[in-house]
């Protein structure tokens, strides 16, 4: 008999997997649903919720997809927004969303001033 520890949970996909913001996109749009279906339980998404997203994915992507995938991935994304959150939170004067890159945007004297406080803090 085979035991939980012994049974994979990455479909044999332990390679590494490069995402794009169309898999970054359908991953959030996925969760939404998901949140939106009442599968986030005491601010944690279920082992369900999970298995719906995976199948989801690997329809739209292929199998190098699969559920560990996807929590890491997660991970990183809220880690990713905390992070830019944290630089911008509070309308930081002179910053914006465009809404046509989807990206932060602002005049050269602001960046010139966010870098120069956030130096040490930039990973090149």
């Amino acid at each position: 008999m085979t035991s939980k520890k012994q049974l994979s949970t990455n479909n044999g996909n332990s390679g590494t997997l490069t995402w794009n913001k169309a898999m970054d996109d359908a991953l959030v749009d996925a969760l939404m649903q998901e949140f939106e279906k009442g599968n986030k339980v005491n601010g944690t998404f279920t082992s369900i919720t999970y298995g719906n997203i995976t199948i989801e994915l690997v329809r739209l992507f292929g199998d190098k997809i699969d559920k560990v995938k996807i929590q890491n991935r997660w991970k990183t994304l809220k880690r990713n927004y905390s992070e830019y959150d944290e630089i911008f939170k509070g309308g930081m004067s002179g910053f914006s969303s465009n809404p046509t890159t989807q990206l932060w945007d602002a005049e050269e004297p602001v960046w010139d001033a966010l870098i120069e406080v956030n130096f040490v803090n930039l990973v090149f």
